[in-house]
């Protein structure tokens, strides 16, 4: 709420500002018609100059990913700067597990980029406490041009009927492996198993190769689950519904003692949720969870040489629907404390809509959600990066609805479950009394951030 009252002091202090702004320059009351004329002709002779100093603004534009987007988004905002030189950008990096911390601090302080890079899972909270600028009037007037994009890109960073957020590509759930080792252990994957299948998988390329497996357990595989129990998460949460909960920290458990998963201290220092230090990256373990969108910068994280195969999420045995889903990679939103929104508009429609850029990227946040360029794209990457576009491909062939973006609160509840997960890991609980903790937990959360 307090953010709300500053937002609103801000946009009311930026109202009067912009009123004093709009009287510099008019003729003053009164004024006879010669006077008048030499004003005018005096503000016609200015007006070039006045146009040049508009168009000299910096933008502020932030993401996280690894080296290797840093890298190409770089390459991206160079040819952007040199193709309109009254704009100057300064990048705003940093990998996943900081950047949420370093936003909200921004946020706090009211100091937000003009333009971040925003998450599926963070959007409502973002939109909700009025940090992120309405793009429907760009849409509209085609500053933002949607004409190859789906209706069903722009709902996705819709939340009440504004659109807040721009996809740059789309994502689906996916589990890299290297391919030496599984083919070592004489295995073909199933390319949907069940929870019970990988589970006997991890145990025979342990077996024969010695190669530890990785487990994801947090809020993606969590959400997956109650998908996969034809339920949706927080909304089971808040009706009481503790059923996928326990299901989930059951399998978390069971992984956690398999004598075939990498050990809790040394996956502490392996950290599956940032690229450039995944355990797959020197063979800790021979599979990660991640999205498709990373499969090249995985890819490149492992040295560029290796094969890498890829499967869907596992899914529960007694499964009851489809939890296989297609979702915005990643977003584009323009805060609501930008000063220069207009020239953040025509960067993310360039970002999005330009080939010279999506050649430089090739689709690095996703398969790109314009489908002339998505088409381009595709002619032009390697075999290897082929492998994501064809994973989108069979993704697509059996994916139902995304959920809808994850509610206030998120944060709190990810960060219980990631303590608890840890708990299992260590040995400090069993996941049993894991999930007689989160339950309860979580739903207080939730409540309290409705």
């Amino acid at each position: 709420m307090k953010r709300k009252w500053i937002g609103l002091l801000m946009a009311a202090m930026a109202v009067v500002s912009l009123a004093g702004c709009g009287r510099e320059g008019q003729p003053a009351q009164g004024a006879a018609p010669e006077a008048e004329k030499k004003q005018e002709e005096s503000q016609a002779a200015a007006q070039p100059e006045i146009e040049a100093s508009a168009g000299e603004v910096t933008l502020r534009v932030g993401w996280w990913g690894s080296q290797s987007r840093h890298d190409l988004t770089q390459q991206v905002l160079d040819l952007y700067m040199e193709k309109n030189p009254g704009v100057k950008i300064e990048a705003e990096f940093t990998d996943w597990s900081g950047y949420w911390d370093k936003l909200a601090t921004q946020a706090a302080g009211g100091e937000l980029p003009d333009v971040i890079q925003m998450d599926y899972s963070y959007l409502k909270q973002y939109a909700s406490s009025e940090q992120l600028a309405d793009l429907n009037e760009y849409l509209e007037s085609g500053v933002i041009d949607r004409s190859q994009i789906s209706d069903s890109i722009i709902e996705s960073g819709t939340v009440d009927g504004s659109c807040y957020a721009i996809s740059l590509g789309s994502t689906a759930p996916m589990v890299l492996y290297d391919k030496a080792t599984v083919e070592e252990a004489g295995i073909t994957i199933p390319v949907h198993p069940t929870l019970q299948e990988f589970y006997d998988i991890c145990q025979e390329v342990y077996d024969k190769t010695g190669v530890p497996a990785y487990y994801e357990s947090g809020m993606t595989v969590i959400q997956y689950n109650s998908r996969a129990m034809g339920g949706e998460f927080f909304a089971d949460a808040l009706a009481g519904k503790q059923d996928a909960i326990k299901k989930h920290f059951e399998w978390v458990e069971k992984f956690a003692k398999a004598p075939f998963c990498i050990p809790a201290d040394i996956l502490s220092e392996k950290n599956p949720q940032v690229v450039d230090s995944m355990p797959i990256n020197d063979l800790s373990t021979w599979n990660v969870f991640s999205f498709s969108n990373a499969f090249m910068s995985i890819y490149n994280a492992c040295g560029g040489e290796r094969e890498l195969g890829a499967f869907m999420y596992p899914t529960l045995p007694e499964a009851s629907a489809e939890p296989m889903y297609l979702k915005p990679a990643m977003f584009f939103s323009i805060t609501e404390n930008s000063a220069h929104k207009d020239e953040a508009a025509k960067f993310i429609d360039w970002f999005v809509n330009s080939e010279e850029a999506n050649q430089i990227l090739m689709g690095e946040r996703g398969v790109p959600v314009n489908s002339q360029v998505a088409e381009m794209v595709k002619g032009l990457v390697s075999d290897t990066e082929k492998i994501a576009y064809d994973y989108v491909a069979e993704v697509n062939a059996v994916a139902t609805a995304v959920d809808p973006p994850n509610p206030a609160g998120y944060s709190e509840v990810e960060a219980a479950l990631t303590t608890l997960v840890e708990d299992i890991r260590y040995g400090n609980k069993t996941g049993a009394q894991a999930a007689e903790e989160f339950f309860p937990n979580a739903r207080s959360i939730l409540q309290a951030a409705e």
